[in-house]
């Protein structure tokens, strides 16, 4: 399978129930309607540096750049989880080993 055949968003970076590495979790834009998919595909390079800073502990530059994200696409529930973590972690820093990785604690 070519993955470049698709139009992909990284969206998060989780830790199933029961282990503790995490990996990227990608959402498939092909499966959007056009304006919905040309939205998120506008706003990829910033959520791509929201990300970026979110996982460098950056969460002041984080939360700018998921804010302008969504400006753009206000709906866009992905944009607004992330900015709410940003917020939350900004206003009480997670503990010095944090990667970064969202602990699911639930399938």
């Amino acid at each position: 399978m070519n993955p470049d055949r698709f139009s992909l968003r990284r969206v998060d970076r989780v830790a199933v129930k029961g282990k503790e590495a995490g990996i990227d979790i990608h959402e498939v834009l092909d499966a959007e309607t056009p304006e919905r998919r040309q939205a998120k595909e506008d706003t990829r390079p910033l959520l791509d540096e929201g990300m970026e800073h979110y996982l460098a502990r950056e969460f002041d530059r984080a939360e700018a750049r998921f804010v302008e994200a969504l400006s753009r696409t206000p709906r866009d529930v992905v944009l607004q989880t992330l900015l709410a973590r940003a917020q939350r972690y900004r206003a009480e820093p997670p503990p010095s080993d944090w990667d970064g990785v969202e602990q699911l604690t639930r399938k």
